[in-house]
């Protein structure tokens, strides 16, 4: 089997036993990049120097520690020193950090070595990967379509395999959409679970960091290296010890709609058929909505155009001409809203997270799709119609993930199926906050029951 074949659990394993060495890894994966990656534009910056040096340090001083040796791809979000960290945007095209994301620090810190940068739109502020400064991360399953955002250049990577292990960040879907658009596993932590460093508003609470991989069980690896508390985010949060696990008999709710969401049929029937396969697993599973009033788009909306007002608005003032015109609309429609429009989206929010605080009194989890669609045309910046409904909304496309990030709840996004045109379908497993660890022994589970075929790019 080649190197870039093996899941990062067993690179780990066989660099420990000395059955392969950092360098030998690494120098697999520089070449399959070097190979792939002008087709795909998942990759935005390579460090062969670097990765190479750290993988001959590797090489040089075994260790035990749970990434040594295992090259890892960030997505150009994450600050990293001294290799460049754009945002996807022009302001920042020679922007050099002094320091590392404290998600990079972790993985250094477990032994991962930094292969290089993947792509983002700017700012990661939408759903597909497409920026002024390196054009668009194409999907490796099929070139016409999008890989999804905006940690679409980390999806990308993995499901091609440039990079066993990504990182992401996703403030409404943007682990999840490209994981499945790509039919990887994208794993959005509870909020706060992974923490964050440096950022400039450690009270915003949208975003989460979490892991990308083709497997569960090397997301989860991953999110280990990842989680736990820092004296550097006031908010962050350990791992628990869920009182469930998976081999107990646990109750799953499937929502096929949130009770407002529109599907396409074929999304729609794999993922039902899905959910089905939770009941071989011995789990009960009952179709049930949550009881949402209405799409919760608009407060996503409107926390988005706020923060992103209240950060951009200065590169708005200095440096107009060089942000993305949508990028431009976001800012000034934030800077119209007034001030007390926060807080009572604040507490829809609260709303929001008590109705599925109840529900989760009676499911332990919840299945949905992850996506109402498959990957579409990359000439597009968002698709016309979902279901039958028109979408000319940012997120209007994406309405099982940013409820999630509302609430701040965990959620993990597996392949379920693969549609007529031969494009990953993604099924969603969300659970109550703090049941990160149950949720990924449950979705190692059905992943072992329903194994997905995997992508052969060359």
């Amino acid at each position: 089997m080649d190197i870039c074949d093996l899941r990062a659990v067993e690179l780990a394993q066989k660099i420990r036993a000395k059955e392969l060495s950092p360098v030998e890894v690494v120098g697999a994966f520089l070449e399959r990049i070097d190979k792939f990656n002008p087709r795909l534009n998942a990759f935005i910056t390579v460090d062969p120097e670097g990765a190479l040096k750290a993988a001959r340090e590797a090489e040089e001083y075994p260790s035990d520690r749970p990434l040594h040796g295992v090259p890892v791809a960030i997505k150009d979000l994450s600050y990293t020193e001294g290799m460049r960290t754009t945002c996807g945007s022009l302001t920042l095209k020679d922007n050099i950090p002094n320091c590392d994301s404290i998600s990079v620090t972790r993985v250094r810190q477990a032994g991962g070595i930094v292969i290089g940068k993947t792509n983002t739109p700017e700012f990661g502020y939408k759903g597909i990967t497409n920026n002024r400064v390196f054009g668009t991360t194409f999907n490796p399953w099929e070139l016409t379509r999008h890989a999804g955002g905006s940690s679409g250049g980390s999806a990308c990577a993995v499901a091609a395999k440039l990079a066993p292990l990504a990182e992401g960040t996703d403030g409404a879907g943007s682990i999840r959409i490209p994981a499945s658009f790509c039919g990887v596993v994208g794993f959005k932590p509870s909020f706060a679970m992974v923490p964050r460093y440096p950022i400039p508003d450690l009270y915003y609470t949208l975003s989460h960091t979490g892991p990308l991989a083709r497997h569960v069980e090397d997301a989860a690896l991953l999110f280990e290296v990842l989680a736990g508390v820092s004296s550097h985010d006031n908010l962050s949060m350990n791992p628990v010890d869920w009182p469930k696990t998976a081999q107990d008999r646990l109750k799953i709710a499937y929502s096929p709609t949130l009770n407002y969401a529109a599907v396409e049929d074929e999304v729609a029937q794999t993922v039902a058929e899905g959910a089905l396969k939770f009941k071989e697993l011995g789990y009960e599973v009952m179709e049930e909505n949550p009881p949402i009033p209405e799409d919760p788009e608009p407060i996503e909306l409107n926390i988005w155009n706020t923060v992103y007002a209240s950060r951009y608005a200065p590169l708005n003032d200095r440096m107009r001409e060089l942000l993305e015109p949508e990028m431009v609309e976001i800012i000034e429609e934030g800077m119209k809203l007034p001030t007390y429009k926060y807080s009572q989206d604040s507490i829809k929010r609260t709303k929001l997270y008590y109705i599925m605080d109840e529900f989760f009194e009676r499911y332990d989890l919840m299945i949905t799709p992850t996506m109402p669609l498959e990957a579409f045309d990359y000439h597009l910046e968002r698709p016309q119609t979902v279901g039958g409904r028109v979408i000319n909304t940012l997120f209007g496309w994406t309405p099982f993930t940013y409820p999630f990030n509302l609430t701040g709840l965990p959620a993990i996004t597996v392949p379920a199926g693969v549609s007529a045109a031969g494009l990953p379908i993604g099924l969603q497993i969300v659970g109550p906050r703090g049941s990160d660890r149950l949720i990924l022994q449950v979705a190692k589970r059905f992943e072992e029951l329903a194994p997905f075929p995997q992508l052969n790019f060359c």
